[in-house]
């Protein structure tokens, strides 16, 4: 579970969670530090909302009902999607800002500005939907470009020119 809630995507990760239908959860707390998640372990375990059942830990029935008090009161992210990953967005644009600069200049030989492979896919799906039309992939950067300045507070909030957007980013751009 640690795994799932802190992102890590290993296979053994991510078969137990889509068995237990907890894929859903994957990266939700990123910032999950592995001693506090034991100590909130044993803490339910010690309220009796928690059992040990082989190698399994499982909700207890005063654990469910504890789970669905707190729902009421602290309910889970209903729109939540880890392939939204806003720590993500950043790597996805400036690997997009990328592309899109290269293919301005025609250049299909180059190194990508993150190595991720799983982000590498993303941005080269998105970029064969919109590929063709560079003015609907300049207006589709400009967009995500001002929601991530403006929502980081890391850059200007005006809107960025289409032609400094385009010569932003990685080799020859």
């Amino acid at each position: 579970m640690l795994g799932l809630l802190t992102g890590k995507k290993t296979i053994s990760t991510l078969y137990a969670a889509l068995q237990t239908e907890q894929l859903q959860w994957l990266a939700l707390m990123p910032q999950l530090r592995r001693d506090d998640f034991l100590t909130s372990v044993a803490q339910m375990r010690r309220h009796g909302w928690l059992e040990l059942v082989d190698k399994d830990v499982r909700l207890t029935a005063a654990g469910t009902r504890q789970r669905e008090l707190v729902s009421t009161t602290h309910p889970l992210p209903r729109h939540y999607d880890f392939r939204l990953n806003p720590s993500g967005l950043s790597t996805r644009l400036f690997l997009a800002v990328q592309v899109i600069s290269e293919a301005t200049f025609a250049n299909n030989t180059y190194v990508p500005v993150v190595a991720d492979w799983s982000v590498q896919h993303w941005v080269k799906s998105w970029y064969r939907h919109h590929g063709r039309d560079h003015q609907a992939v300049v207006q589709d950067l400009i967009t995500a470009f001002n929601f991530f300045a403006i929502r980081h507070g890391r850059f200007s909030s005006g809107p960025v020119g289409g032609a400094r957007l385009c010569r932003f980013g990685g080799p020859g751009g």
